[in-house]
């Protein structure tokens, strides 16, 4: 097996096992909500990305019918933003609140750098690590605004 295989491998599994074991239990229906609020934008921002010709992934799954990376536009970055707002601080001030996406944007964005520059998973054409640094935080903050939404108390609602 290569080593970009394994590192696709390892990254799904990884993420997989922490959501088994970090994720609290009793809101599978938010974490189902933000899985699949964030796949959706995901997805049509990566293949207009790899379509324009910003983005590259040279190795990636499902070559045949996806020019994406499977892994991590459907599975990792949804899975991210799960645990991003499954431990959302909502008691911190705004600038705990900045620093905790700020964390969650460079637990992805340094590890995509480095893939970038050491594997054949990603090539960067006409892009920069911090264009992906910006646009997950805009993920983050769009799924957080989503689920507040969705989920809001009842006198809230339109009747």
């Amino acid at each position: 097996m290569y080593t970009t295989e394994l590192i696709i491998l390892g990254a799904a599994n990884l993420g997989a096992l922490l959501s088994l074991f970090l994720l609290p239990r009793g809101k599978v229906l938010q974490y189902h909500l933000v899985f699949l609020v964030v796949s959706l934008p995901t997805w049509v921002i990566g293949l207009m990305v790899v379509e324009w010709g910003l983005l590259a992934y040279p190795v990636r799954e499902l070559a045949a019918i996806n020019r994406t990376s499977f892994c991590f536009e459907y599975f990792l970055l949804p899975i991210v933003a799960v645990h991003y707002n499954a431990w959302y601080p909502e008691n911190k001030r705004l600038g705990g609140r900045a620093l905790y996406l700020l964390l969650y944007c460079s637990a992805l964005t340094v590890p995509e750098i480095l893939i970038e520059r050491y594997t054949d998973l990603l090539s960067y054409l006409h892009w920069s690590w911090y264009i992906t640094f910006v646009s997950e935080g805009f993920i983050f903050l769009y799924s957080r605004a989503v689920l507040l939404w969705f989920f809001r108390p009842s006198s809230h609602r339109m009747s």
